[in-house]
């Protein structure tokens, strides 16, 4: 299996490459329409496995670390709210009537989960690298 943290930074640059095709596409087209179906599944699936595979091997190995310990459940607790805000948008989309508003909040969102991939991957990886071993 490869390796946890070098599989997380390829969906990473496949989420964002499905942003910028959404984006260039726009989103009331149908090619935006499905890039952006195809965010949405790689984006769930995504945190799923970050859910499921890096934050409880995180949560255990920094069990007695505190700070390590409040550094993952600060970006836990980001991005449930980011999420959130995901799936709220997602459930306002089909409203083709709020076009102009629409494509503003998509802007925000996707600036949003761009900021926390970078920071995933300047911050949080490095250390899971670290606790594993594979630094």
């Amino acid at each position: 299996m490869a390796d946890l943290i070098e599989e997380l930074k390829e969906e990473h640059s496949v989420i964002k490459g499905l942003f910028l095709k959404v984006r260039e596409a726009g989103l009331l087209t149908r090619e935006g329409y499905s890039a952006l179906q195809q965010t949405k599944f790689m984006l769930f699936d995504h945190v799923q496995k970050e859910d499921e595979e890096l934050y409880p091997a995180m949560k255990k190995a920094a069990a007695r670390e505190k700070e390590l310990s409040k550094l993952i459940n600060n970006f836990a607790m980001e991005m449930e709210e980011i999420s959130s805000q995901v799936m709220a948008f997602l459930l306002k989309y089909p409203d083709k009537t709020a076009s102009s508003s629409l494509k503003k909040e998509f802007e925000e969102l996707m600036e949003k989960i761009e900021f926390r991939i970078s920071r995933e991957e300047e911050t949080l990886f490095p250390e899971y690298e670290k606790l594993t071993g594979k630094a």
